[in-house]
C-alpha cells in the first residue's frame, strides 16, 4: 500500500463524509472525527511499512496504533503513550536479535527431498534450494524471520503438491514450477500475500497454496 493511495483513500473519505453532511444525512464534524479516530493514520502507516517487508517496525507502530483507537473508543482504559516507551525497548530488542542472526546464517543451498519437506525459521533467515523428483506435501513457518524457497527445479507428484505457509512477524518468498497449475488459500491479517507466479492452464498437475500471513508477507513466484 503506497502513501500516495493512503492519502487518496482519506480524500474519498472526507469527501462522502461532507456529501452526507451536506444531506442531513450524517452529521459529519471533520475535528471530532479527526480526534477520535486520528489512530487510523498510525495503523495505515504501520501497514505500509508492512507492506514493505519493515516487519519488526511496522507491527509495532500497527500495533500500538490499534490499542490507541481502541482508547479512543474506550474499549480499553488505559493511558496507551504511557506504552511508547516499553513498545521502543521491544523494538530496539527484537531488531537487535535478528541482526545477530543475520550474521549466523544458515544457508543451505541444495536441499534434496523425497516426498515432504518443512522448513522453521524463528528469529532468523534462509534460503534452500528444494529438489525432488515427487513433490507432495510442505511445511513453510517463519516467525521474526524469512525463508526464501525455491522448488522451480522440483517435480510435482501425480497426487499433486500442498504447501502450507505460516508467515508471523516475518517473511516467505517461494519459487515454484512452471509446469503446474497454483490454487492459493488464505486472507492476510494486517500482512501481504503476493501472487506473481504464472499458472499453466492446462497442466495436470496442481500445487494448493494454505497460507497464514499475520502482521507479514508471503511473495510467490515461479
Amino acid at each position: 500500500m503506497s502513501v500516495k493511495n493512503i492519502i487518496g483513500a482519506l480524500f474519498i473519505l472526507f469527501g462522502i463524509g461532507y456529501l452526507l453532511n451536506a444531506f442531513d444525512v450524517l452529521d459529519f464534524n471533520i475535528g471530532y472525527f479527526f480526534y477520535k479516530w486520528y489512530p487510523l493514520l498510525i495503523i495505515l502507516f504501520g501497514i505500509h511499512l508492512l507492506s514493505n517487508k519493515k516487519f519488526i517496525f511496522g507491527s509495532i507502530v500497527t500495533i500500538f496504533g490499534l490499542l490507541l483507537q481502541l482508547e479512543q473508543l474506550n474499549v480499553v482504559d488505559v493511558n496507551i503513550w504511557q506504552l511508547v516507551f516499553p513498545f521502543a525497548l521491544v523494538g530496539i530488542g527484537v531488531n537487535m536479535i535478528v541482526k545477530k542472526n543475520k550474521h549466523s546464517t544458515r544457508t543451505l543451498n541444495d536441499y534434496n527431498v523425497e516426498k515432504n519437506f518443512e522448513i522453521n525459521n524463528v528469529f532468523s533467515s534462509d534460503e534452500r534450494n528444494v529438489n525432488s523428483t515427487s513433490l507432495e506435501r510442505g511445511e513453510v513457518f517463519s516467525l521474526f524471520g524469512s525463508a526464501t524457497v525455491d522448488m522451480s527445479n522440483s517435480i510435482i507428484s501425480d497426487n499433486n503438491f500442498y504447501l502450507e505457509m505460516t508467515a508471523i512477524f516475518g517473511s516467505i518468498d517461494i519459487r515454484l514450477p512452471e509446469d503446474c497449475r497454483v490454487e492459493l488459500k488464505g486472507t492476510p491479517i494486517f500482512g501481504s500475500i503476493d501472487d506473481r507466479s504464472k499458472a499453466n492452464p492446462i497442466s495436470s498437475k496442481k500445487v494448493v497454496l494454505d497460507c497464514t500471513c499475520v502482521f507479514g508477507g508471503i511473495d510467490i513466484k515461479n
